[in-house]
């Protein structure tokens, strides 16, 4: 399991519902990708098989993220205190050698 957060004064909140600001899902998503090819480096991330978000998230929100592996990718959840706030799946590819 991953946890990170997005936060407060990401520039993507600015103008995102001010005085209420949400997380946009293309925010969270692009996260959720830093983190697993940060935890997965010799993958590539080739294309996105589906995303779905189920709930809202607020800045600063700890995110759980879990992922496995598929025969096709990458399948993600992602949860806040035991609620899933967005499932989805990437196409991966062996990132070639340096």
């Amino acid at each position: 399991m991953i946890e990170f957060f997005i936060s407060a004064d990401h520039p993507s909140l600015q103008g995102h519902f001010p005085g209420d600001p949400i997380v946009p899902g293309v925010t969270l998503l692009q996260e959720i990708m830093v983190r697993i090819e940060d935890e997965w480096p010799n993958l590539s991330i080739t294309g996105i098989i589906r995303a779905k978000f189920l709930k809202v998230l607020k800045p600063d929100q700890i995110v759980q993220l879990v992922v496995q592996r598929t025969d096709l990718g990458l399948q993600f959840t992602c949860h806040h205190q035991n609620t899933a706030i967005a499932t989805g799946h990437f196409k991966m590819a062996k990132r070639p050698p340096e």
